[in-house]
C-alpha cells in the first residue's frame, strides 16, 4: 500500500474506531466507582476532540493532493464526509532508497548505517518510509539494528549540532517491528543483555524507558521481564506516539492495560488514557 493510500485508509477508519472507543468509554463508565472523584471527562468532549483531528487531517490530506496531484488518485476524501472513501486505480509510490543506504543494509553494516542516518537526519523530513524500504535489503535486519545500537555512543553529529542518537535507535526498532523481522537465538540473547543494561539506566527518565521498551518489543523479550514493571514503564512513556504500539507488542495484558488507563485518568491525563482504550 502506498503512503497516500495508507493515510487515506487511516482517515476513513476514524469513524469506525470512534465507535469502538465509545464502547470502551461506556465500559469504563460502568466502573465509574473505581475512578478518581476528579474524573469528569465526558464522551462529548472526547468526540469533539477526535472530530476536530479528523477534520484537520482530512483537510491537510486534500491540500497535499491539490499541491502534488497524482496521475491516478485512488483514495480521494470527500469534503462533505471525511469518513467515506471512493476507490479507483491503484498507484505505485515506492520510496526512493539512496544507493549508499541500500549498500549499507545489503552488507549488514549496522555501524555504517547509524552513522549515515545521523548524517542525513532532518527533523522536517521523516525517514521512516525510506529506512523501512532499505532495511528489507538486509539479509539479517535484526542483527544489523542491534549492531547499530551496540556500537553507538551519545556524541554530536559530524555537523557539530547537538543530536540525540537515541532517536535513531527508536526509528530503527520501529521499522524492525513493522517488517516483523526474524530474530535468531543469538541476536535475541545479545538483545536481552543490552535490554537489561538499558533498563538499569531508566530511573525516572521517560526517553530511556522508551528505548528500553522498544528493545523489548523489537527483539521479542516480553517474557524476560516482569509484566507489572513493563506496565509501569508504559505509563512513563504514555505521551509518546509509540506508546500503544510497544504496549501491544510486549504483551501487557488487558487487566494491566485497564489499570494503566485508570492510573492515567487519576493522574489527570484523560487524553493519554483514551489512546489505550481501544
Amino acid at each position: 500500500m502506498t503512503a497516500s493510500e495508507t493515510i487515506a485508509t487511516a482517515i476513513n477508519q476514524i469513524d469506525e474506531k470512534k465507535e469502538k472507543l465509545k464502547k470502551a468509554f461506556d465500559d469504563l463508565q460502568a466502573h465509574r466507582s473505581l475512578l478518581s472523584p476528579s474524573f469528569s471527562l465526558s464522551w462529548s468532549e472526547i468526540d469533539s476532540h477526535f472530530s476536530s483531528l479528523q477534520s484537520s487531517l482530512a483537510s491537510r490530506f486534500r491540500l497535499l493532493h491539490s499541491t502534488s496531484p497524482l496521475e491516478h488518485d485512488s483514495y480521494r476524501i470527500d469534503a462533505s464526509d471525511a469518513g467515506k472513501s471512493s476507490s479507483s486505480e491503484e498507484v505505485s509510490e515506492q520510496p526512493v532508497v539512496e544507493p549508499e543506504l541500500r549498500a549499507l543494509c545489503e552488507k549488514i553494516d549496522g555501524i555504517g548505517l547509524i552513522k549515515y542516518l545521523i548524517r542525513i537526519w532532518d527533523d522536517e523530513t521523516p525517514l521512516n518510509q525510506e529506512v523501512s524500504a532499505a532495511i528489507r535489503y538486509s539479509p539479517d535486519p535484526a542483527s544489523m539494528v542491534l549492531d547499530a545500537i551496540e556500537g553507538s555512543n551519545y556524541t554530536p553529529s559530524s555537523s557539530g549540532r547537538s543530536f540525540d542518537v537515541r532517536r535513531v535507535f527508536v526509528l530503527l526498532m520501529e521499522v524492525l517491528i513493522e517488517i516483523n523481522a526474524n530474530i535468531t537465538v543469538d541476536t535475541r540473547n545479545r538483545a536481552k543483555k543490552l535490554a537489561y543494561h538499558w533498563k538499569s539506566k531508566v530511573g525516572v527518565k521517560p526517553f530511556e524507558a522508551l528505548v528500553f521498551l522498544h528493545l523489548v518489543a523489537a527483539f521479542e523479550l516480553g517474557s524476560e521481564f516482569d509484566t507489572e514493571e513493563l506496565s509501569d514503564y508504559v505509563f512513563m512513556i504514555a505521551k509518546y506516539k509509540q506508546a500503544t504500539l510497544v504496549c501491544n507488542k510486549i504483551g501487557v495484558d488487558r487487566k494491566r492495560v485497564g489499570k494503566l488507563i485508570k492510573t492515567l485518568l487519576d493522574s489527570g491525563k484523560p487524553i493519554l488514557a483514551v489512546k489505550f482504550m481501544y
